[in-house]
C-alpha cells in the first residue's frame, strides 16, 4: 500500500545455516543484511529505526556514513546510560555531518515531531502519536484490574 517491498526481511541472525557453521556477531549480521537491502533496492532511500541500548547507533552510523545519499533519516530511541550518552551523540553528529539526520528521541512524540519536520509523516499523525502516548500514560497510572480488586477500588 505504501510501496513497501513485499516479503520478510530478517535483520536478526537466529543461528546456523547450510552456508555457515558459526554465528556472525549481531552487528555484523545486521550490517550485512542492510547492505543487501541497499543493493536489492537501489532506487529506495531508507529510514532506520532502533534504540541506543545496544549497537543500533553504530550500525546505522556505518551505513549512513558509507552511503548518506541512501539514508533519509535515522531514528534512535535514546535509552542510554550517561556513560554511553556522549558516544551516541558523537555518532549522531557524524551521521548529520555525512548528510543524513540522526534523531535521538526519548519519546515517540519527539520522534514523530521530528519525522513531520523531515516530511516523513503528516502533522495530523503527530497528534495521533501524542494522543496514544497520553492514553498509555493514563493506563499505566491506573491500577490494574487485579490491584483494583485487591485494594477494593
Amino acid at each position: 500500500m505504501h510501496n513497501i517491498p513485499a516479503g520478510p526481511i530478517f535483520l536478526k541472525d537466529y543461528g546456523f545455516t547450510e552456508e555457515k557453521f558459526m554465528w556472525t556477531s549481531h552487528s555484523q549480521h545486521k550490517l550485512d543484511r542492510l547492505r543487501e537491502l541497499l543493493t536489492t533496492y537501489p532506487g529506495l532511500k531508507f529510514v532506520f529505526v532502533g534504540d541506543s541500548g545496544q549497537k543500533d547507533p553504530e550500525i546505522y552510523h556505518e551505513i549512513a556514513t558509507e552511503q548518506p545519499e541512501r539514508v533519509r533519516a535515522v531514528f534512535i530511541r535514546d535509552v542510554t546510560e550517561p556513560a554511553r550518552d556522549a558516544e551516541v551523540h558523537t555518532l549522531a553528529r557524524e551521521v548529520e555531518e555525512a548528510g543524513a539526520p540522526m534523531v535521538l528521541a526519548e519519546t515517540s512524540a519527539e520522534a514523530a515531531e521530528r519525522a513531520a519536520e523531515l516530511d516523513l509523516i503528516r502533522e495530523e499523525h503527530v497528534e495521533e502519536v501524542r494522543r496514544d502516548r497520553r492514553r498509555e500514560q493514563r493506563e499505566s497510572e491506573e491500577p490494574s484490574g487485579f490491584w483494583q480488586r485487591v485494594l477494593g477500588a
